[in-house]
């Protein structure tokens, strides 16, 4: 049987969402892969405030564009002087910051809005990522990488319990 949830932001929007089948397992299968958006945000900001404060390792799940950007930015921070230091810095979080937006915004669309196109949009990205590692011979983060996008796909699959029916 199929279950009609209306949210009051979808009644602005004029639409609905239809669950075939159960809502909540239906949600659960979306919420939890793309949950991995989070924790790839979550542990890339990790990585960032590791290297903004001198470390030289990093977690393997982060992104491969943030991680590039600080190493950037820990480069040229060393380098400046002290006045610049700060400004630099903030650049690095500024940048790292809309890439972060960006992840958030596509795991919002996909588990408040069940926009499907949010977490296509998102392994997308994430794929193109991982060749960052794939170019600089990292292996072990392309591994982690791919078991992250196996997990996310479980969402991808339970969309097909999902439709959008406008009002």
């Amino acid at each position: 049987m199929d279950e009609v949830f209306v949210n009051p932001n979808d009644v602005k929007l004029k639409r609905t969402v239809v669950f075939r089948g159960d809502q909540d397992q239906v949600r659960e299968r979306i919420t939890r892969g793309a949950n991995w958006i989070l924790w790839i945000v979550g542990i890339s900001v990790v990585n960032t405030v590791m290297i903004l404060f001198g470390s030289d390792s990093f977690f393997n799940l982060g992104l491969g564009a943030t991680f590039i950007v600080d190493l950037l930015f820990k480069h040229v921070i060393q380098d400046s002087e002290n006045h610049a230091r700060l400004i630099l810095q903030g650049m690095n979080i500024g940048i790292d910051g809309v890439v972060y937006a960006i992840f958030l915004g596509l795991w919002h669309l996909t588990v408040r809005r069940f926009a499907k196109w949010g977490l296509i949009t998102a392994m997308i990205l994430f794929t193109l990522d991982s060749l960052i590692f794939v170019g600089v011979g990292e292996w072990i983060p392309v591994a982690i990488h791919a078991v992250a996008l196996f997990s996310m796909s479980g969402a991808l699959i339970a969309f097909k319990d999902v439709e959008i029916k406008r009002l």
